[in-house]
Protein backbone atom coordinates (compact mmCIF):
# COMPACT_ATOMS: atom_id res chain seq x y z
CA UNK A 1 0.00 0.00 0.00
CA UNK A 2 2.81 2.44 0.87
CA UNK A 3 4.49 1.75 -2.48
CA UNK A 4 1.20 2.42 -4.30
CA UNK A 5 0.68 5.69 -2.45
CA UNK A 6 4.24 6.81 -3.20
CA UNK A 7 3.84 6.12 -6.92
CA UNK A 8 0.45 7.83 -6.94
CA UNK A 9 1.73 10.96 -5.23
CA UNK A 10 4.84 11.12 -7.40
CA UNK A 11 2.81 11.03 -10.61
CA UNK A 12 0.39 13.66 -9.31
CA UNK A 13 3.00 16.10 -8.11
CA UNK A 14 5.50 15.63 -10.91
CA UNK A 15 3.15 15.87 -13.85
CA UNK A 16 0.25 17.83 -12.36
CA UNK A 17 -2.17 15.06 -13.25
CA UNK A 18 -5.70 15.15 -11.83
CA UNK A 19 -7.38 11.83 -12.64
CA UNK A 20 -10.89 12.26 -11.29
CA UNK A 21 -14.41 11.46 -12.38
CA UNK A 22 -15.91 14.51 -14.04
CA UNK A 23 -18.63 15.40 -16.47
CA UNK A 24 -18.33 13.60 -19.77
CA UNK A 25 -17.03 15.63 -22.69
CA UNK A 26 -19.53 15.98 -25.56
CA UNK A 27 -16.66 15.17 -27.97
CA UNK A 28 -16.12 11.66 -26.58
CA UNK A 29 -16.99 8.78 -28.93
CA UNK A 30 -19.60 7.37 -26.61
CA UNK A 31 -21.22 5.29 -29.37
CA UNK A 32 -18.07 3.19 -29.81
CA UNK A 33 -17.64 2.75 -26.05
CA UNK A 34 -21.25 1.69 -25.56
CA UNK A 35 -21.22 -0.63 -28.58
CA UNK A 36 -18.22 -2.51 -27.24
CA UNK A 37 -19.91 -2.89 -23.86
CA UNK A 38 -23.29 -4.00 -25.26
CA UNK A 39 -21.65 -6.64 -27.45
CA UNK A 40 -19.63 -7.94 -24.50
CA UNK A 41 -22.66 -7.92 -22.18
CA UNK A 42 -24.82 -9.85 -24.64
CA UNK A 43 -21.97 -12.28 -25.26
CA UNK A 44 -21.44 -13.03 -21.57
CA UNK A 45 -25.11 -12.67 -20.56
CA UNK A 46 -24.02 -12.77 -16.91
CA UNK A 47 -26.42 -10.89 -14.66
CA UNK A 48 -28.81 -9.96 -17.48
CA UNK A 49 -32.54 -10.64 -17.07
CA UNK A 50 -32.91 -11.32 -20.77
CA UNK A 51 -36.44 -11.81 -22.07
CA UNK A 52 -38.93 -10.33 -24.47
CA UNK A 53 -39.44 -7.31 -22.19
CA UNK A 54 -35.71 -6.58 -21.81
CA UNK A 55 -35.14 -2.96 -22.78
CA UNK A 56 -31.94 -0.99 -23.27
CA UNK A 57 -32.25 2.80 -23.04
CA UNK A 58 -30.16 5.83 -23.97
CA UNK A 59 -31.14 8.91 -21.97
CA UNK A 60 -29.11 11.97 -20.96
CA UNK A 61 -29.94 12.17 -17.26
CA UNK A 62 -27.47 14.95 -16.45
CA UNK A 63 -28.08 16.76 -19.76
CA UNK A 64 -24.35 17.05 -20.44
CA UNK A 65 -24.50 15.98 -24.08
CA UNK A 66 -23.60 12.31 -23.53
CA UNK A 67 -26.49 9.92 -22.78
CA UNK A 68 -26.42 7.26 -20.09
CA UNK A 69 -26.89 3.57 -20.98
CA UNK A 70 -29.46 1.67 -18.91
CA UNK A 71 -30.86 -1.83 -19.35
CA UNK A 72 -33.17 -4.27 -17.63
CA UNK A 73 -36.50 -6.04 -17.94
CA UNK A 74 -39.36 -3.57 -17.50
CA UNK A 75 -42.27 -5.97 -17.72
CA UNK A 76 -43.44 -5.06 -14.21
CA UNK A 77 -42.69 -2.58 -11.49
CA UNK A 78 -39.62 -3.25 -9.33
CA UNK A 79 -37.98 -5.30 -12.08
CA UNK A 80 -34.26 -4.76 -11.47
CA UNK A 81 -31.87 -2.67 -13.51
CA UNK A 82 -29.23 -4.94 -15.08
CA UNK A 83 -26.74 -2.15 -15.66
CA UNK A 84 -26.65 1.64 -15.60
CA UNK A 85 -23.55 3.14 -17.19
CA UNK A 86 -22.12 6.48 -18.13
CA UNK A 87 -18.84 7.85 -19.43
CA UNK A 88 -16.41 9.91 -17.39
CA UNK A 89 -13.02 11.00 -18.72
CA UNK A 90 -13.54 8.74 -21.74
CA UNK A 91 -14.06 5.66 -19.56
CA UNK A 92 -17.14 3.52 -19.02
CA UNK A 93 -18.22 3.63 -15.37
CA UNK A 94 -21.09 2.34 -13.24
CA UNK A 95 -23.52 4.79 -11.73
CA UNK A 96 -24.67 4.41 -8.16
CA UNK A 97 -27.92 5.56 -6.62
CA UNK A 98 -28.46 7.69 -3.58
CA UNK A 99 -32.01 7.75 -2.29
CA UNK A 100 -32.74 11.17 -0.84
CA UNK A 101 -35.71 12.95 0.68
CA UNK A 102 -38.16 10.40 1.97
CA UNK A 103 -36.15 7.21 1.71
CA UNK A 104 -32.98 5.65 3.06
CA UNK A 105 -30.22 8.30 2.71
CA UNK A 106 -27.46 5.73 3.11
CA UNK A 107 -28.36 3.60 0.11
CA UNK A 108 -25.80 3.68 -2.72
CA UNK A 109 -26.96 0.68 -4.75
CA UNK A 110 -29.26 1.14 -7.73
CA UNK A 111 -32.54 -0.12 -6.30
CA UNK A 112 -34.98 1.90 -8.37
CA UNK A 113 -36.52 -0.45 -10.93
CA UNK A 114 -36.04 -0.51 -14.69
CA UNK A 115 -39.65 0.55 -15.08
CA UNK A 116 -38.64 4.05 -13.94
CA UNK A 117 -36.44 4.43 -17.04
CA UNK A 118 -38.65 2.70 -19.59
CA UNK A 119 -39.14 4.55 -22.87
CA UNK A 120 -41.57 1.97 -24.22
CA UNK A 121 -43.87 2.47 -21.24
CA UNK A 122 -43.29 6.25 -21.17
CA UNK A 123 -42.39 5.89 -17.49
CA UNK A 124 -39.75 8.62 -17.53
CA UNK A 125 -40.46 12.22 -18.48
CA UNK A 126 -38.52 15.49 -18.60
CA UNK A 127 -40.09 18.68 -17.33
CA UNK A 128 -39.24 22.37 -17.44
CA UNK A 129 -39.89 24.11 -14.12
CA UNK A 130 -41.78 27.30 -15.00
CA UNK A 131 -40.60 29.58 -12.21
CA UNK A 132 -36.90 28.63 -12.34
CA UNK A 133 -36.24 27.62 -15.96
CA UNK A 134 -34.55 24.45 -14.71
CA UNK A 135 -35.25 20.89 -15.78
CA UNK A 136 -36.12 17.77 -13.84
CA UNK A 137 -36.67 14.13 -14.73
CA UNK A 138 -39.56 12.26 -13.14
CA UNK A 139 -39.83 8.48 -13.29
CA UNK A 140 -42.52 6.05 -12.15
CA UNK A 141 -41.89 2.75 -10.43
CA UNK A 142 -43.37 0.82 -7.55
CA UNK A 143 -43.41 -2.46 -5.71
CA UNK A 144 -45.37 -5.68 -5.63
CA UNK A 145 -45.37 -7.83 -2.53
CA UNK A 146 -47.28 -10.80 -1.17
CA UNK A 147 -49.87 -8.63 0.53
CA UNK A 148 -49.83 -5.36 -1.37
CA UNK A 149 -48.63 -3.33 -4.32
CA UNK A 150 -47.71 0.31 -4.76
CA UNK A 151 -46.85 3.04 -7.23
CA UNK A 152 -44.14 5.70 -6.79
CA UNK A 153 -43.22 8.93 -8.52
CA UNK A 154 -39.57 10.00 -8.23
CA UNK A 155 -37.61 13.10 -9.06
CA UNK A 156 -34.31 11.90 -10.53
CA UNK A 157 -31.12 13.80 -11.19
CA UNK A 158 -27.61 12.64 -12.00
CA UNK A 159 -24.66 14.38 -10.35
CA UNK A 160 -21.21 13.03 -11.09
CA UNK A 161 -21.59 9.27 -10.83
CA UNK A 162 -24.51 9.37 -8.39
CA UNK A 163 -28.16 9.13 -9.40
CA UNK A 164 -30.26 10.91 -6.79
CA UNK A 165 -33.87 9.78 -6.48
CA UNK A 166 -36.40 11.62 -4.36
CA UNK A 167 -39.91 10.35 -3.75
CA UNK A 168 -42.70 12.75 -4.74
CA UNK A 169 -45.79 10.64 -4.09
CA UNK A 170 -46.78 7.05 -3.55
CA UNK A 171 -50.02 5.11 -3.46
CA UNK A 172 -50.59 1.61 -2.13
CA UNK A 173 -53.26 -1.07 -2.10
CA UNK A 174 -53.71 -4.61 -0.77
CA UNK A 175 -53.55 -7.39 -3.33
CA UNK A 176 -56.87 -8.74 -4.53
CA UNK A 177 -56.56 -11.98 -2.54
CA UNK A 178 -56.70 -9.93 0.65
CA UNK A 179 -60.39 -9.20 0.03
CA UNK A 180 -61.32 -11.83 2.58
CA UNK A 181 -59.67 -9.63 5.18
CA UNK A 182 -62.08 -6.83 4.39
CA UNK A 183 -59.88 -5.13 1.80
CA UNK A 184 -60.55 -4.43 -1.86
CA UNK A 185 -58.00 -4.35 -4.65
CA UNK A 186 -58.52 -0.61 -5.10
CA UNK A 187 -55.89 1.90 -4.04
CA UNK A 188 -56.51 2.76 -0.41
CA UNK A 189 -53.41 4.50 0.93
CA UNK A 190 -51.92 7.76 -0.34
CA UNK A 191 -48.72 9.61 0.59
CA UNK A 192 -47.18 12.97 -0.27
CA UNK A 193 -43.82 14.00 1.18
CA UNK A 194 -43.84 10.67 3.03
CA UNK A 195 -47.00 11.68 4.90
CA UNK A 196 -50.25 9.73 4.70
CA UNK A 197 -53.04 11.86 3.25
CA UNK A 198 -56.58 11.52 1.93
CA UNK A 199 -57.29 10.77 -1.71
CA UNK A 200 -58.55 14.35 -2.08
CA UNK A 201 -55.35 15.86 -0.67
CA UNK A 202 -53.24 13.48 -2.76
CA UNK A 203 -54.95 14.58 -5.96
CA UNK A 204 -54.69 18.25 -4.97
CA UNK A 205 -50.98 17.90 -4.21
CA UNK A 206 -50.28 16.31 -7.60
CA UNK A 207 -52.35 18.93 -9.40
CA UNK A 208 -50.43 21.77 -7.76
CA UNK A 209 -47.06 20.03 -8.18
CA UNK A 210 -47.47 19.46 -11.90
CA UNK A 211 -49.05 22.88 -12.51
CA UNK A 212 -45.55 24.36 -12.24
CA UNK A 213 -44.10 21.93 -14.79
CA UNK A 214 -44.13 21.77 -18.57
CA UNK A 215 -43.29 18.44 -20.17
CA UNK A 216 -40.59 18.71 -22.85
CA UNK A 217 -39.01 16.05 -25.11
CA UNK A 218 -36.09 14.17 -23.55
CA UNK A 219 -34.94 12.43 -26.72
CA UNK A 220 -34.48 9.05 -25.03
CA UNK A 221 -34.47 6.00 -27.30
CA UNK A 222 -34.63 2.29 -26.60
CA UNK A 223 -34.21 -1.10 -28.18
CA UNK A 224 -34.89 -4.67 -27.10
CA UNK A 225 -33.18 -8.01 -26.71
CA UNK A 226 -35.36 -9.36 -29.53
CA UNK A 227 -33.80 -6.80 -31.90
CA UNK A 228 -30.22 -6.95 -30.69
CA UNK A 229 -29.95 -10.75 -30.66
CA UNK A 230 -30.68 -12.90 -33.71
CA UNK A 231 -32.38 -16.07 -32.49
CA UNK A 232 -32.21 -17.68 -35.94
CA UNK A 233 -28.42 -17.88 -35.99
CA UNK A 234 -27.60 -17.20 -32.33
CA UNK A 235 -25.61 -14.11 -33.17
CA UNK A 236 -25.57 -10.60 -31.84
CA UNK A 237 -27.02 -8.13 -34.32
CA UNK A 238 -24.29 -5.49 -34.44
CA UNK A 239 -26.09 -3.65 -37.24
CA UNK A 240 -29.10 -3.17 -34.99
CA UNK A 241 -26.82 -2.01 -32.17
CA UNK A 242 -25.35 0.61 -34.53
CA UNK A 243 -28.85 1.69 -35.55
CA UNK A 244 -29.91 1.99 -31.92
CA UNK A 245 -26.87 4.03 -30.89
CA UNK A 246 -27.08 6.35 -33.90
CA UNK A 247 -30.80 6.96 -33.33
CA UNK A 248 -30.12 9.06 -30.24
CA UNK A 249 -30.26 12.79 -30.91
CA UNK A 250 -30.10 15.45 -28.17
CA UNK A 251 -33.23 17.57 -27.88
CA UNK A 252 -33.43 21.35 -27.79
CA UNK A 253 -33.42 21.39 -23.98
CA UNK A 254 -30.23 19.32 -23.82
CA UNK A 255 -28.53 21.37 -26.56
CA UNK A 256 -29.36 24.59 -24.72
CA UNK A 257 -27.77 23.18 -21.57
CA UNK A 258 -24.45 23.05 -23.45
CA UNK A 259 -24.51 26.85 -23.83
CA UNK A 260 -24.09 29.29 -20.92
CA UNK A 261 -27.07 31.46 -20.06
CA UNK A 262 -27.04 34.95 -21.54
CA UNK A 263 -26.18 36.51 -18.17
CA UNK A 264 -23.21 34.16 -17.76
CA UNK A 265 -21.77 33.97 -21.26
CA UNK A 266 -19.38 36.96 -21.24
CA UNK A 267 -17.75 36.06 -17.94
CA UNK A 268 -17.48 32.38 -18.84
CA UNK A 269 -15.78 33.42 -22.08
CA UNK A 270 -13.31 35.39 -19.95
CA UNK A 271 -12.76 32.36 -17.71
CA UNK A 272 -12.12 30.19 -20.77
CA UNK A 273 -9.59 32.69 -22.09
CA UNK A 274 -7.79 32.53 -18.74
CA UNK A 275 -7.75 28.70 -18.89
CA UNK A 276 -9.76 28.48 -15.67
CA UNK A 277 -12.24 25.88 -16.93
CA UNK A 278 -11.17 22.31 -17.76
CA UNK A 279 -12.30 21.11 -21.19
CA UNK A 280 -14.59 18.42 -19.82
CA UNK A 281 -16.53 20.91 -17.69
CA UNK A 282 -17.50 23.00 -20.71
CA UNK A 283 -21.13 21.95 -20.92
CA UNK A 284 -24.10 21.22 -18.67
CA UNK A 285 -23.85 24.82 -17.50
CA UNK A 286 -27.19 24.91 -15.69
CA UNK A 287 -26.49 21.69 -13.77
CA UNK A 288 -25.72 21.88 -10.05
CA UNK A 289 -21.96 21.70 -9.72
CA UNK A 290 -20.63 18.73 -7.77
CA UNK A 291 -18.28 19.06 -4.83
CA UNK A 292 -15.48 17.37 -6.77
CA UNK A 293 -15.89 19.61 -9.82
CA UNK A 294 -15.88 22.76 -7.68
CA UNK A 295 -12.60 21.57 -6.18
CA UNK A 296 -11.22 21.14 -9.70
CA UNK A 297 -12.18 24.70 -10.62
CA UNK A 298 -10.62 26.08 -7.45
CA UNK A 299 -7.35 24.16 -7.83
CA UNK A 300 -7.04 25.09 -11.51
CA UNK A 301 -7.61 28.75 -10.60
CA UNK A 302 -4.95 28.60 -7.88
CA UNK A 303 -2.30 27.05 -10.12
CA UNK A 304 -3.12 29.45 -12.96
CA UNK A 305 -3.16 32.51 -10.71
CA UNK A 306 0.12 31.67 -8.96
CA UNK A 307 1.87 30.11 -11.94
CA UNK A 308 2.90 27.28 -9.62
CA UNK A 309 2.47 23.55 -9.97
CA UNK A 310 0.49 21.72 -7.33
CA UNK A 311 3.76 20.38 -5.90
CA UNK A 312 5.25 23.86 -5.49
CA UNK A 313 1.99 25.28 -4.16
CA UNK A 314 1.71 22.58 -1.51
CA UNK A 315 5.37 22.66 -0.50
CA UNK A 316 5.18 26.42 -0.06
CA UNK A 317 2.68 25.83 2.70
CA UNK A 318 4.49 22.81 4.09
CA UNK A 319 1.63 20.56 3.01
CA UNK A 320 1.36 17.20 1.29
CA UNK A 321 -1.47 15.14 -0.15
CA UNK A 322 -3.05 12.59 2.17
CA UNK A 323 -4.68 9.73 0.21
CA UNK A 324 -6.28 8.51 3.45
CA UNK A 325 -8.08 11.81 4.13
CA UNK A 326 -11.39 10.44 2.85
CA UNK A 327 -12.68 6.93 2.41
CA UNK A 328 -15.02 7.71 -0.50
CA UNK A 329 -12.63 9.39 -2.95
CA UNK A 330 -9.07 9.56 -4.24
CA UNK A 331 -9.91 12.54 -6.46
CA UNK A 332 -6.66 14.47 -6.57
CA UNK A 333 -8.23 17.92 -6.82
CA UNK A 334 -10.18 17.13 -3.66
CA UNK A 335 -7.04 15.94 -1.87
CA UNK A 336 -5.23 19.11 -2.95
CA UNK A 337 -8.07 21.30 -1.69
CA UNK A 338 -8.09 19.35 1.57
CA UNK A 339 -4.34 19.76 2.04
CA UNK A 340 -4.67 23.52 1.49
CA UNK A 341 -7.48 23.77 4.05
CA UNK A 342 -10.17 24.64 1.51
CA UNK A 343 -12.36 21.60 2.24
CA UNK A 344 -12.67 19.29 5.21
CA UNK A 345 -15.39 16.82 4.23
CA UNK A 346 -18.66 15.88 5.86
CA UNK A 347 -17.35 13.81 8.75
CA UNK A 348 -16.78 10.09 9.31
CA UNK A 349 -14.22 10.07 6.50
CA UNK A 350 -16.79 11.10 3.90
CA UNK A 351 -16.36 13.85 1.32
CA UNK A 352 -19.37 13.08 -0.90
CA UNK A 353 -17.67 14.01 -4.21
CA UNK A 354 -20.87 13.81 -6.25
CA UNK A 355 -22.91 15.86 -3.80
CA UNK A 356 -24.18 19.31 -4.70
CA UNK A 357 -23.02 22.55 -3.10
CA UNK A 358 -25.19 25.14 -1.41
CA UNK A 359 -24.42 28.81 -1.88
CA UNK A 360 -23.19 29.28 1.68
CA UNK A 361 -20.86 26.28 1.27
CA UNK A 362 -19.51 27.79 -1.95
CA UNK A 363 -18.84 31.06 -0.11
CA UNK A 364 -16.79 29.20 2.51
CA UNK A 365 -14.69 27.38 -0.10
CA UNK A 366 -14.10 30.59 -2.06
CA UNK A 367 -13.00 32.49 1.05
CA UNK A 368 -10.57 29.73 2.00
CA UNK A 369 -9.19 29.69 -1.54
CA UNK A 370 -8.73 33.47 -1.28
CA UNK A 371 -6.52 32.97 1.77
CA UNK A 372 -4.28 30.64 -0.22
CA UNK A 373 -3.55 33.46 -2.70
CA UNK A 374 -3.13 35.89 0.21
CA UNK A 375 -6.28 37.95 -0.24
CA UNK A 376 -7.53 39.63 2.94
CA UNK A 377 -10.90 38.06 3.72
CA UNK A 378 -11.85 40.41 6.56
CA UNK A 379 -14.52 42.51 4.86
CA UNK A 380 -17.81 44.15 5.75
CA UNK A 381 -20.25 42.64 3.32
CA UNK A 382 -23.80 43.26 2.20
CA UNK A 383 -26.59 42.90 4.76
CA UNK A 384 -28.93 40.40 3.13
CA UNK A 385 -32.63 40.12 3.97
CA UNK A 386 -32.32 36.37 4.62
CA UNK A 387 -29.21 36.67 6.82
CA UNK A 388 -30.95 34.68 9.59
CA UNK A 389 -30.86 31.60 7.36
CA UNK A 390 -27.07 31.75 7.11
CA UNK A 391 -25.17 29.21 9.21
CA UNK A 392 -22.82 30.72 11.78
CA UNK A 393 -19.78 29.19 10.06
CA UNK A 394 -20.72 30.86 6.77
CA UNK A 395 -21.36 34.43 7.95
CA UNK A 396 -17.81 35.76 7.64
CA UNK A 397 -17.21 34.02 4.28
CA UNK A 398 -20.45 35.49 2.90
CA UNK A 399 -19.37 38.93 4.09
CA UNK A 400 -16.13 38.44 2.17
CA UNK A 401 -17.58 37.17 -1.12
CA UNK A 402 -20.27 39.86 -1.15
CA UNK A 403 -17.71 42.65 -0.52
CA UNK A 404 -14.62 41.56 -2.49
CA UNK A 405 -14.87 42.57 -6.13
CA UNK A 406 -13.58 41.49 -9.52
CA UNK A 407 -11.11 44.26 -10.41
CA UNK A 408 -12.11 44.09 -14.09
CA UNK A 409 -15.92 44.10 -13.88
CA UNK A 410 -16.36 45.63 -10.44
CA UNK A 411 -18.78 42.84 -9.54
CA UNK A 412 -18.78 41.06 -6.18
CA UNK A 413 -17.39 37.53 -6.13
CA UNK A 414 -20.86 36.39 -5.10
CA UNK A 415 -23.83 38.73 -5.24
CA UNK A 416 -27.41 38.23 -4.14
CA UNK A 417 -30.16 36.32 -5.91
CA UNK A 418 -32.67 39.17 -6.03
CA UNK A 419 -34.99 40.93 -3.59
CA UNK A 420 -32.05 41.59 -1.28
CA UNK A 421 -31.52 37.88 -0.62
CA UNK A 422 -28.41 35.72 -0.68
CA UNK A 423 -30.32 32.40 -0.68
CA UNK A 424 -27.68 30.51 1.34
CA UNK A 425 -29.46 27.16 1.05
CA UNK A 426 -29.95 27.19 -2.72
CA UNK A 427 -27.76 24.89 -4.78
CA UNK A 428 -24.93 26.31 -6.86
CA UNK A 429 -24.89 25.77 -10.62
CA UNK A 430 -21.87 25.03 -12.78
CA UNK A 431 -22.07 28.40 -14.55
CA UNK A 432 -22.39 30.28 -11.25
CA UNK A 433 -19.30 28.48 -9.98
CA UNK A 434 -17.30 29.33 -13.10
CA UNK A 435 -18.18 33.01 -12.85
CA UNK A 436 -17.22 33.28 -9.19
CA UNK A 437 -13.93 31.48 -9.80
CA UNK A 438 -13.12 34.03 -12.50
CA UNK A 439 -14.08 36.91 -10.19
CA UNK A 440 -11.90 35.51 -7.41
CA UNK A 441 -9.02 35.29 -9.90
CA UNK A 442 -9.31 39.05 -10.47
CA UNK A 443 -10.11 39.99 -6.85
CA UNK A 444 -7.69 41.91 -4.67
Amino acid sequence: MKKYVAILLTSILTFGIFPCWTAASPTVNWQAIYKEYIVQALTDKDGLTLGQDWEVVLIDLDMDGVPELIAGEAYREVSPVDFIKTIRDGQLVDLRQRVVGNSNPGSLNVNVGMNAFSVIKSSIKLYLVKNTGKYKYIGRDGFSGVDSWGDWEYEMNLAGMTLNTNEITRSQAPNSWKKDDGFTDQTEFYYTNDRKVSKKDYDLFREEYYADLIEVPHGAVSSSYMKLYNFDNGRINTTEIDTFLSSYMPTKAIKLNQIPADWAKDEIDQALALNLIPDDLQGGYANPITRSDFCRLIVQMLTTKTGKTVEVLLSGYGKALDPTAFNDTLDQAILTAQALGIVSGKGKGQFDPDGSIKRQEAAVMLSRAAKVIEIDINRSGVSFADYKQVAEWAKEPISFVSAAKDSITGLAIMSGTGNGKFSPLEYYSRQQAMITIKRLYYAN
